[in-house]
């Protein structure tokens, strides 16, 4: 019986791909699609829940690639979805290329779809060394995009003054 359960959801613009394993690499569950909207996060939520409680495990650790400002959302969300407080949840916002380069150690001729990288997104999850997303960071994003974008008009400023 799974003690945790790593859950990779790949996130596009109209979609996000769900793939549960559990500490030993076995997938729990068919590769599932929901919709990229409050509906297809409440249907995604649901399926968590189920998974969970057919697995009888406590602990969920949800994996989202870090994809524009397409997992901000779902990222709050998921933190905040009172179905999942019964569970002790780690929302994990994975940089591509860290994906990118964990695909590779499974070969070379692997297929570019969504099912797969939500996959690998879970075994990248289950490999460990991440540092779950956490509220504090939310606090100095606001910051961070500030100092960014100046940052930027420095170097446009330089660039027109040369």
């Amino acid at each position: 019986m799974a003690q945790v359960i790593f859950a990779g959801i790949d996130v596009s613009a109209s979609k996000l791909d769900l793939v549960c394993i559990d500490e030993n690499g076995k997938q729990l569950s068919p590769s599932t699609s929901f919709s990229n909207n409050a509906e297809g996060a409440n249907a995604l939520v649901d399926a968590l829940v189920s998974l969970a409680t057919k697995s009888n495990v406590s602990q969920l650790n949800l994996g989202l690639e870090a994809t524009s400002i397409f997992s901000i959302p779902l990222r709050d969300f998921l933190l905040d979805a009172p179905q999942l407080k019964p569970y002790s949840v780690q929302v994990y916002e994975i940089n591509p290329s860290l994906v990118s380069g964990f695909k590779k150690a499974f070969g070379s001729r692997l297929p570019k779809t969504d099912a797969l990288d939500a996959y690998i997104i879970a075994e990248r999850l289950r490999f460990g060394h991440l540092t779950p997303y956490s509220r504090e960071v939310s606090v100095t994003a606001p910051l961070r995009q500030l100092t960014r974008l100046r940052l930027h008009l420095v170097e446009l400023l330089v660039d027109e003054k040369n």
